[in-house]
């Protein structure tokens, strides 16, 4: 978006110009890309290889073990310990 800077000469300002697109639209199509290629991705994904995962975890945590997930980045927030009930 672009946006004018007042005219100071005469005191008069200026009204944003505004894309021919809108930023929510533009948002909304991001949006559905976004979700598009994480349905693909859930859709590959066997039910089986996320129990067995869920089930390696479990036997590291029931045995105080540590793991370690590496990744390709993708997120500003590092990542935390996950709260287990006990």
């Amino acid at each position: 978006m672009i946006i004018s800077k007042p005219d100071v000469a005469n005191g008069k300002g200026h009204k944003p110009e505004l894309p021919e697109t809108s930023l929510v639209s533009d948002m909304d199509c991001l949006f559905r890309e976004y979700l598009g290629g994480l349905s693909h991705c859930l859709e590959e994904l066997a039910a089986q290889d996320i129990s067995g995962v869920a089930e390696l975890i479990y036997q590291a945590y029931s045995r105080r073990r540590q793991i370690f997930i590496v990744g390709n980045g993708g997120s500003a927030s590092p990542p935390s310990p996950p709260k287990l009930k006990t």
